[in-house]
């Protein structure tokens, strides 16, 4: 029993006792996957795309509606492969510093 005592208390030292680690803020960047099809057909070599950010969804064609967040962000000569993509978006903050405010986008 006393093996056993000796023991719990031996691991909440080694649980509770030690230094918290500490680590750097998360920046404002974030990774964006998406998908590039033209006319039914995967999109493959080279874009050139815009990204923008909106407080709402648009309708129509081109969509409308909502208001922008920040400034566009202009990418060129992504590599798309099969349709798709992965770039990196806002690590310069051009959305805004309150672009991700837990409000809808």
């Amino acid at each position: 029993m006393k093996t056993l005592i000796r023991t719990s208390r031996w691991m909440a030292v080694v649980l509770f006792g030690a230094a918290p680690v500490l680590s750097a803020p998360l920046g404002t960047g974030f990774t964006y996957q998406g998908q590039l099809i033209l006319s039914g057909s995967p999109v493959n070599g080279t874009a050139n795309l815009r990204f923008s950010l909106w407080d709402a969804a648009g309708s129509g064609s081109p969509p409308v509606g909502g208001t922008q967040i920040g400034t566009s962000q202009p990418l060129a000569n992504v590599p798309v492969a099969n349709g798709l993509f992965v770039v990196q978006l806002n690590e310069a903050g051009a959305f805004g510093p309150s672009a991700f405010n837990g409000d809808a986008r």
